[in-house]
């Protein structure tokens, strides 16, 4: 049985030697939330500690868990720092539990004002909405959804009445996770919780715009009044009207919601930013017709009572659960290869702008000159001199057509007409500047983009910085520099400058297509469908954004949705090798192993050097019972390519199906000695090590894989390792039978 939650009495002592219990905020299946006074520092101020029960005393397990949850915990410290986020201050564990310690914050939430019957009308919605997608957005952006949005998760907080997002839910989602491997199920949600969570959120495959779901039932809750359960009924029944026709609502904030709350996540927005960018139109509209306040603000006053804390109002009914970042997705083993699509290079820039020399912060001076001395010319009427320049030309102030009349003498006026003067001459020197800027910037951009073709990565990063530095907000820019910064390694540098261009709209197909590679990369697989999503949205042609999107599917184990991806990129292009490769391994996986042999065979035929070509058709083979076919295809894969590990580890596995023991050790070795953080290859070097009697040695790469896959927080894969481990001791503990 699950032990009861821990009450006043049980907290009398401080936990983690610091933090001692005030007040309890509320309570559910995995945990209690509540006020602590932080006992090392000055005052004891209040803080809010949240509680997750860990399911299993099991050591495997327990060291599995915590270290996926300390990854969370950073990660969600992480997006503390906006400041409408609470700040996690610490986490530790304790007593069978993990604790997390986060910012107090007063305030009250949006579900107290919605229980006394108020209503909100349009322009409070489209406010609202204003103030949390922002939010949702900068959490997104950095791989974190929230999982747990609703009305207890929305505060304003007391000090400026601002929004704060509370509440997040991964710690919970990476307890249930953890709950599911060992066969067992999560404490069940309140009906008012679960209407709340989208259709791909409740199977497991939450993503960035299941946040957008939750935000939209809510948003309709509060115009209508409505439960949360019936927003869903009647949302999900496409012949009901009901809810809108109600209200007096602008169609185009019903469009938005419908989008908001569609049961497919395919047909929501994808982000944050592209519901943010709807609403603006609408919030134009609510504001000339009636608001004269800013988007902005705050909106209308709410009544304040004793102030709840971080959303939860201290009683015995409250839930509470421990808010964190979402699970990276546990990252499968390795699968054979598949080759990515034809991705533009970075080398691939458009030349836009003349090459301008590095010359003109020079003559911002001489150009200030230039112009107080022709206009004190044309003052007195006398011709100005023409003046030649051996640099390049300067754009000076434009001159007046017309004969300026004569001015008396006398100090006092000559004096107003130097004022004048100054005044325009500053007011050229302000025109004259501007263009400097623009030019330099495209100067060093042209440069980068010259080095860039030359693959000079080093020397384009630095003309890039320089174009920037004169133009900081140009979104071309940093999307020609993220791509910089692919070519060098930096995917978190990549990942900052293609966000930068998707905000300022710049290549849009483009910049979403490279944060997307970028974040697949990364791990972060959901972020990476979200981002191929907006691609094909931009461009639906894209065979690249299929093709990718196809393999972040099967990466994730969504080899349907990876086939239908797959078939749609050979539709638009039949000559596309890559997409072929990938079809096979999905068909392959999905036990059309022939339809795999017929997608290798024709990219082999449409590329005959293409290895991850010949790698798949050795898989396929493999799994055909054709071990022999499997390592011819491996040598000609490591014929075409002899610096991949990945022939060599296959030709391995293959090798130990044929008896021959030393030589897959040879090739799991020599897959080593390409990558040598390739766990599997330990892994299975092991084992064979094992079948041959060395023991010590199969110890040696058992331990390695276990530490890799738990560095990895890849569970199965810890638990592979460990209890081959405990076979090789009984083994070793066993004592041989004399004949």
């Amino acid at each position: 049985m699950m032990r009861p939650s821990a009450g006043a009495s049980d907290m009398a002592q401080l936990l983690n030697q610091r933090y001692q219990f005030l007040q309890s905020l509320g309570v559910n299946g995995s945990g209690q939330t509540v006020l602590v006074g932080d006992t090392q520092k000055d005052g004891h101020p209040p803080c809010v500690l949240k509680q997750l029960r860990l399911p299993s005393s099991n050591p495997t397990t327990l060291e599995f868990s915590l270290r996926l949850l300390k990854n969370e915990a950073e990660r969600l410290k992480r997006i503390g720092h906006h400041p409408q986020i609470p700040q996690i201050l610490d986490y530790f564990y304790e007593g069978q539990s993990f604790y997390l310690v986060e910012e107090y914050v007063a305030g009250r939430s949006v579900a107290m004002d919605w229980a006394t019957g108020q209503l909100f009308g349009e322009v409070q919605v489209v406010r609202l909405l204003r103030e949390i997608l922002p939010i949702l957005e900068f959490s997104h952006q950095n791989g974190v959804i929230h999982r747990c949005l609703k009305p207890d998760s929305i505060l304003r907080r007391q000090s400026d009445r601002k929004i704060m997002l509370v509440g997040f839910g991964a710690f919970r989602e990476i307890r249930n996770q953890i709950l599911r491997q060992q066969g067992q199920t999560g404490p069940v949600l309140n009906t008012n919780s679960t209407a709340y969570i989208a259709p791909e959120q409740a199977i497991g495959k939450a993503q960035p715009n299941s946040d957008l779901y939750a935000l939209g039932v809510m948003v309709i809750q509060s115009l209508t009044g409505q439960s949360a359960q019936d927003v869903v009924q009647i949302t999900t029944d496409e012949d009901s009207t009901t809810w809108e026709s109600k209200l007096t609502i602008s169609a185009s904030l019903v469009a938005v919601l419908k989008k908001m709350v569609h049961p497919n996540a395919q047909q929501r927005y994808a982000a944050a930013a592209d519901a943010l960018d709807a609403l603006e139109t609408i919030a134009l509209l609510t504001t000339t017709n009636g608001s004269t306040r800013s988007a902005n603000s705050n909106g209308h006053r709410l009544h304040q009572t004793q102030p709840p804390v971080n959303g939860h109002r201290p009683s015995r009914s409250s839930t509470a659960s421990i808010s964190a970042s979402p699970k990276l997705p546990a990252q499968p083993p390795p699968p054979p290869p598949r080759s990515p699509a034809p991705q533009p290079t970075p080398t691939s820039f458009p030349h836009e702008g003349a090459a301008v020399p590095p010359v003109w912060h020079q003559h911002l001076a001489q150009s200030l000159q230039s112009s107080i001395a022709q206009a004190l010319r044309r003052r007195s009427s006398e011709p100005a001199d023409t003046v030649t320049d051996t640099e390049p030309p300067e754009v000076s102030a434009p001159e007046t057509t017309t004969q300026p009349h004569r001015v008396a003498s006398g100090s006092g006026r000559w004096m107003g007409g130097l004022a004048i003067v100054m005044l325009l001459a500053i007011a050229g020197l302000v025109t004259t500047a501007r263009i400097p800027q623009r030019l330099l910037s495209a100067y060093w951009r042209n440069q980068g983009q010259t080095a860039s073709q030359q693959e000079d990565w080093s020397a384009a990063l630095t003309a890039y910085n320089r174009a920037l530095d004169w133009q900081p907000d140009r979104g071309t820019t940093h999307y020609e520099r993220g791509q910089v910064h692919q070519a060098l390694g930096d995917r978190q540098a990549a990942l900052e400058d293609f966000s930068i261009a998707i905000e300022r709209r710049s290549r849009l197909d483009q910049a979403y297509y490279q944060r997307a590679n970028v974040r697949f990369n990364l791990g972060d697989y959901e972020g990476a469908l979200s981002d191929f999503g907006q691609a094909l949205q931009a461009n639906p042609d894209s065979v690249k954004a299929y093709v990718n999107r196809g393999n972040t599917y099967a990466a994730l184990g969504q080899e349907p949705q990876a086939l239908e991806d797959f078939n749609q990129a050979i539709a638009l292009d039949e000559t596309l090798a890559p997409a072929y490769v990938s079809r096979c391994l999905s068909r392959s996986n999905l036990d059309d192993h022939e339809g795999a042999l017929t997608d290798c065979n024709r990219a082999i035929n449409l590329r005959p050097t293409h290895t991850f070509a010949y790698q798949n058709r050795g898989l396929v083979r493999r799994r055909l019972g054709d071990a022999q076919g499997a390592i011819a295809d491996y040598n000609i894969a490591i014929e075409l390519d002899n610096q991949d590990p990945e022939p060599f580890y296959n030709r391995g596995l293959a090798r130990t199906e044929l008896g021959d023991l030393a030589g897959a050790i040879d090739d799991f070795s020599a897959a080593l000695e390409l990558d040598p953080d390739h766990l599997l290859a330990y892994y299975d070097r092991g084992l064979t090590h094992a079948e041959q009697g060395n023991l010590p040695a199969a110890k040696t790469d058992l331990q390695e894989a276990a530490q890799r896959c738990l560095e990895s927080s890849r569970l199965l894969c810890y638990q592979d390792a460990q209890q081959a481990l405990q076979d090789l001791d009984g083994i070793a503990s066993t004592p041989e039978t004399e004949s």
